[in-house]
């Protein structure tokens, strides 16, 4: 999670959309595809 937030808080996205992101992440991770965006 603090990648993402790190990735998302550097392109400049508020919080709400990393947080959205964050959600896509979790997802992500169960199907193994962390770095999937």
């Amino acid at each position: 999670i603090e990648m993402a937030g790190y990735r998302e808080e550097g392109g400049g996205a508020p919080e709400k959309l990393w947080r959205l992101k964050v959600r896509k992440v979790g997802i992500d991770l169960v199907t193994g595809e962390i770095f999937k965006e």
